[in-house]
């Protein structure tokens, strides 16, 4: 019995939390469901505070956030990571979450400073989504700064350049005497591409996940265009 309620206390401790970040600034800027807390910054405005999820009949689930110095926001959301446009308000709370359940009309006492939120009469699904900004969660943060640590190996590495190469063999076929035997590969930190007339071209964006090393010459790349496709380079610079 000692051993399985060990087991079971160790479960939500290996879990991710609920906390979802600012892709382009996730060190500052996070929505957490854990605690109701949220810091977040469109265009040049930065609101700060605690939400509750509420809703307004027939419409959708809104983050209606309680901020300081009298910013508050409300977020049309779709799920924990997807939303559909904000209202940035200036006002007493009590005045924004009276507006707000009359279907976000907030009266002469609140000031809507900034929005990208259409009303019930605009059409939603001509709405772009998440338009300007993008929320991930921890396993793809970790996922993102994995990827940056792939880049910056990259250029330690000194693997970026064109090289012009010949092709041996591909799917059992010789194509040593073939006049069509070149093959040109350019190497960033961004990625892979290799043009040739026996392959095409494929371009290809590094993936972490897979267990190679820039810095002996490894690269794994996912096919920009092919679902789930992926290729494994081994690159000698010195011949």
């Amino acid at each position: 019995m000692r051993a399985l309620l060990i087991l079971f206390l160790l479960i939500p401790l290996i879990s991710f939390s609920q906390i979802y970040y600012d892709k382009n600034n996730p060190d500052e800027y996070y929505i957490n469901y854990n605690t109701k807390e949220l810091k977040l910054k469109f265009e040049d405005y930065e609101i700060q505070g605690f939400f509750s999820k509420l809703d307004i009949p027939f419409d959708a689930d809104y983050l209606v956030v309680r901020g300081i110095d009298n910013m508050h926001m409300v977020m049309r959301v779709n799920g924990n990571s997807s939303f559909y446009g904000i209202d940035i308000l200036k006002g007493e709370f009590k005045d924004v979450l009276k507006g707000f359940r009359k279907g976000r009309k907030y009266g002469k006492k609140v000031q809507l400073i900034y929005s990208t939120l259409p009303f019930v009469t605009d059409r939603w699904d001509k709405y772009d989504k998440n338009k300007g900004y993008e929320l991930i969660s921890e396993r793809e943060l970790e996922k993102v700064r994995k990827d940056k640590e792939f880049q910056q190996k990259i250029i330690d590495s000194g693997l970026d350049g064109i090289y012009t190469v010949r092709i041996g063999k591909r799917d059992g076929i010789d194509y040593s005497d073939d006049p069509r035997n070149k093959a040109k590969i350019i190497i960033t930190s961004a990625g892979v591409t290799i043009e040739s007339e026996i392959f095409g071209l494929i371009r290809g964006a590094y993936d972490s996940s897979y267990n190679t090393d820039p810095l002996e010459g490894q690269l794994a790349c996912r096919i920009l265009k092919g679902s789930g496709k992926f290729f494994i380079m081994s690159i000698n610079k010195d011949s």
